[in-house]
């Protein structure tokens, strides 16, 4: 073998290790789902998100570098450094309404428990003037004030329009 022989390295013979960014997400609010990914370095919290398949724009979430918090307004702006871990955890949010959909809930709440109560108490008087069984009577009186209190309570409450 020839020890004089001489060895030509070029840059694009050369592999660097790649400084990736950790992200973990927890896209749904209600789930135990994990994303687990390791990034090039160089990217933006949105551009990540992006990445993954979540609208940073359309998002509601908690997002933390190492365990620094980055409001909303910096996730365009603010780029990790390479080993750093970058969480991102979706939150659950209303759907801003004013209130109108928890006072639908009780309203139908009240629906419900007002059919259970007249079904009982007037299933027997329904049945003897329709001249059925009190069963039957009561089905009908409960569906009866059911079916008039939904339509009462969104009547008074209608359901937003998206």
């Amino acid at each position: 073998m020839d020890e004089n022989k001489e060895v030509v390295v070029t840059p694009s013979s050369i592999l660097l290790p790649q400084k990736t960014v950790n992200l973990m997400a927890c896209p749904r609010p209600f789930s135990t789902k994990r994303i687990e990914r390791e990034l090039p370095e160089g990217s933006t919290i949105a551009d990540m998100m992006r990445e993954i398949g979540l609208n940073p724009d359309h998002l509601f979430a908690r997002v933390f570098i190492d365990d620094r918090l980055i409001l909303k307004a910096e996730w365009e702006f603010a780029t990790p450094k390479a080993s750093q871990l970058v969480t991102v955890r979706v939150i659950p949010t209303g759907g801003g309404g004013g209130g109108k959909d928890a006072l639908r809930i009780v309203a139908m709440i009240g629906v419900v428990a007002a059919s259970i109560f007249t079904a009982g108490a007037a299933g027997a008087a329904v049945g003897s003037f329709l001249g059925v069984s009190a069963a039957t009577g009561g089905a009908l009186a409960g569906a009866s004030v059911s079916i008039f209190g939904s339509l009462q309570a969104n009547t008074l409450l209608p359901a937003r329009q998206s």
